[in-house]
């Protein structure tokens, strides 16, 4: 097994020598067990956001991944889970809020764990491990909802089981889009009438999946439900265009995305 292990590392340039730190430290243990080591050094500043941070991390290990044919694997935990959670609630996320840490090319086996029962466990076993300084940092909304809600354990457990329940509901979701959309159209050309007498929530749920199919883009709600509302009511011969400039052609039964793809 240890022949097929990557063990990388992702150095941000945020924390200078810290950073710099972390990445020797990490550098040590891989070598210590005879593992891969792999790194590179992003050089991102200190004033980079989480999220450039965490698009540039995950840039690096699927590169890595790719070029292996590899599964990526996080260390990702349950205090972890509830503050994502928390905080895409917070922004209005909806249902997919909850069902969060769902990548189908990353595993997480530690979100079963929190991080009090992962601290407890490496203790035990002697091992050692470094803190991020930014984690106590208030300039970042993730150590604002850690702080504020101090999550108990039996939080975190209640938060799993949601979550559990979620990603569960998001492949029946899924499955029912992906059967609805063979019916309603060949990938081109739609029914309007579906999208007219089925309820917004389901309307929403199947023109999102449109939307990202034909654009590789994953819409803003907004952007949805404006394009609902346009297959409803435009008149027979009506054109717009959606989400890269592709036009869309409006018959009375029927909806279409032409050929033509105009400049935003």
């Amino acid at each position: 097994l240890e022949e097929n292990l990557i063990v990388a590392h992702f150095e941000h340039g945020i924390r200078g020598k810290e950073s710099q730190e972390d990445c020797e430290f990490v550098r040590r243990l891989a070598e210590k067990d005879r593992l891969k080591f792999e790194f590179e050094h992003g050089n991102l500043g200190e004033n980079s956001s989480e999220e450039n941070a965490r698009n540039a991390r995950y840039i690096f290990l699927r590169k890595i991944a790719k070029r292996e044919n590899a599964i990526i694997f996080t260390a990702h935990h349950k205090n972890d889970l509830a503050e994502t959670f928390a905080l895409n609630l917070a922004r209005g996320g909806g249902w997919r809020a909850v069902a969060c840490f769902d990548s189908p090319d990353i595993e997480r086996p530690f979100l079963r764990f929190s991080k009090l029962e992962i601290l407890k466990m490496a203790k035990q076993q002697g091992l050692i491990w470094r803190e991020d300084s930014t984690n106590f940092s208030q300039k970042y909304a993730r150590n604002r909802i850690r702080k504020t809600l101090n999550f108990s354990e039996k939080d975190l457990e209640s938060i799993f089981k949601i979550w559990q329940r979620q990603i569960e509901l998001r492949r029946e979701i899924e499955k029912i889009t992906q059967e609805i959309l063979f019916e309603i159209g060949d990938g081109q050309k739609f029914e309007r009438e579906f999208f007219r007498k089925n309820s917004d929530e389901v309307c929403y749920e199947v023109l999102r999946e449109i939307m990202i199919r034909q654009s590789g883009r994953i819409p803003l709600s907004k952007q949805v439900w404006d394009f609902l509302h346009v297959i409803r009511t435009f008149k027979n011969g009506s054109k717009t265009q959606i989400l890269g400039g592709q036009e869309v052609v409006f018959s009375r039964n029927y909806w279409s995305f032409t050929l033509t793809t105009v400049s935003e």
